[in-house]
């Protein structure tokens, strides 16, 4: 696959700068007419859409990957929502360890869903989320859960996501699931006939890394997980926020999930060939959870080809920038398959005065003009496959953190943010102009510091647009700074002289509070200070 010729800065590790809504930028992809879906619309009170990349996962699948701020540019969401409209080919099954709940166990999500397929051939798990919270020592559900219509743990009176044998879409907390095919247990009901439910609880209160479902009138099911609680990059949902999401969205009824570090969401996109994890779940890596629900297709392979997908999708570029665009051919049934020969990339009629287009390689060379540049797939005079990106200048320069200290002969982007309307771009070398206060601090090569080899000192970095020097920012650069020892975890003294062992000190004991506390949910973590 080929790649572009341009650092990415894609999330931010900054605070956003004020954003007003009327400033905000929406950029919608473009699908195939097969999985084609509007942008979506279900925004929490007092945020506004700053971008929404549509993703078809299958026919009748469709990702979305929504990014959302408030008027003061404080509190950025990343979020993936997947809209399923059940038929024929497309449905809703529980999992559960290696597709079986005789006994108790932890399984990460994708891994279950590799063992539904293992157990059922000629089906494809499309896309997974994470469902009940559990005993985190057994793995245990909490709630209900239905598999394949057998009942495999009680509901023990929560609430509960199914799916009933004529196919309607329930959360409900009823005991009798006899009439479920499948079933994971939840949390909170977020949504209940069109309406958001308050908030009841200090967890559903916590802006926090989140799982949730819910379905609108017509039957289609929406699956809700955000990227992963990593302020500022992606700030975290509360409860109230989800279900103004899913009421807004027109949904009847949604439930929370277990969220936290088990929040996970993993999708095969058409033309790909493997399931994985979308978003970045809290632990750093994907965990082990209980129950899942797991998005299988039924479709068979047909070696028929249909349409192309193209990348990349949605994304904001620089002038004179280079971008390979790549091509990966769908068969009729979401399938990957070779593309035809003949086939070229050319640039909409909208887009000819925005650069130029290799048609066999699909290499674009913007030119030094702004505005959207749409690329087509053409097989003869028919449009197969179409994408669209940006070009543009950036209007904020700025870094992650004020200050920043570097060890000697040390490489570091300094934690540099550009951006257009909100939007993080993609640049170039000769998009910035570098200033230091102080030369003896490092220099650098193209946009990268290195900070000197042995010379320990403290100075100014300033970055300015080339394209307009009123857009800049500045950091402080610590270069060689020594380490300092805030805690040694050796014994100590108190206030009065007298000596503390560590352990007392750290984690205390019947006579002493330690100075520092744990907690869990109670349901079998084993954890401690020590």
């Amino acid at each position: 696959m080929k790649t572009n010729k341009m650092k990415c800065k894609r999330y931010s590790l900054k605070s956003i700068v004020a954003v007003m809504t009327a400033m905000c930028m929406i950029f919608v992809s473009v699908v195939p007419a097969s999985a084609a879906t509007g942008q979506w619309s279900g925004l929490a009170e007092n945020e506004a859409l700053i971008k929404d990349t549509i993703t078809a996962i299958s026919s009748g699948v469709t990702e979305h990957e929504v990014i959302t701020n408030v008027s003061t540019g404080d509190d950025q969401k990343i979020d993936y929502l997947c809209e399923i409209k059940p038929d024929e080919n497309i449905k809703l099954v529980a999992g559960y360890g290696n597709d079986d709940a005789d006994s108790w166990s932890l399984t990460r999500t994708t891994k279950q869903a590799a063992a539904y397929e293992k157990n059922h051939p000629g089906e494809t798990v499309v896309g997974a989320i994470n469902a009940d919270f559990f005993n985190m020592a057994t793995g245990e559900p909490m709630g209900a859960l239905v598999m394949e219509g057998e009942k495999k743990h009680a509901v023990n009176g929560r609430y509960y996501f199914g799916i009933k044998k004529d196919g309607t879409p329930v959360i409900r907390n009823n005991e009798d699931v006899s009439d479920l095919e499948m079933a994971v247990g939840g949390d909170q009901v977020l949504v209940r006939d069109g309406q958001v439910v308050e908030e009841s609880t200090e967890y559903g209160a916590l802006k926090y890394s989140r799982t949730a479902i819910g379905y609108k009138a017509d039957g289609t099911i929406v699956t809700f997980v955000t990227y992963g609680k990593r302020p500022p990059v992606s700030c975290g949902r509360t409860y109230k926020e989800m279900a103004e999401m899913f009421a807004a969205a027109g949904c009847e009824y949604a439930l929370a999930l277990d969220g936290g570090g088990s929040s996970t969401w993993a999708a095969r996109p058409e033309g790909t060939t493997k399931l994985e994890v979308r978003n970045s779940p809290n632990d750093g890596a994907e965990r082990e959870v209980s129950s899942s629900i797991l998005i299988v297709s039924n479709a068979v392979a047909t070696g028929i080809f249909d349409h192309v997908q193209l990348t990349p999708n949605n994304e904001v570029y620089t002038p004179n920038s280079e971008v390979n665009f790549d091509a990966v051919g769908v068969d009729t049934a979401g399938f990957p398959v070779e593309i035809p020969k003949g086939t070229r990339y050319a640039l909409a009629d909208d887009s000819m005065d925005l650069g130029t287009i290799d048609e066999a390689t699909g290499e674009f060379k913007a030119n030094d003009k702004t505005g959207v540049v749409t690329v087509n797939m053409m097989q003869g005079d028919k449009v197969v496959g179409q994408t669209s990106i940006e070009v543009a200048v950036p209007d904020k320069v700025y870094f992650a953190n004020e200050e920043i200290s570097l060890g000697f002969d040390e490489e570091s982007d300094l934690g540099l943010v550009v951006r257009s309307q909100e939007r993080d771009m993609h640049y170039n070398d000769g998009d910035l102009v570098w200033e230091v206060s102080d030369e003896s601090m490092g220099s650098f090569t193209g946009n990268v510091f290195k900070s000197s080899d042995g010379n320990s000192v403290t100075g100014t970095v300033t970055v300015k647009s080339a394209y307009d020097e009123s857009v800049y920012g500045e950091i402080t650069v610590i270069v060689g700074k020594l380490p300092t020892i805030v805690w040694d975890f050796e014994d100590t003294v108190d206030a009065d002289g007298n000596p503390v062992s560590a352990e007392d000190y750290y984690i205390g004991s019947e006579e002493r509070t330690g100075i520092l506390t744990h907690e869990n949910y109670g349901r079998g973590g084993k954890e401690s200070i020590e």
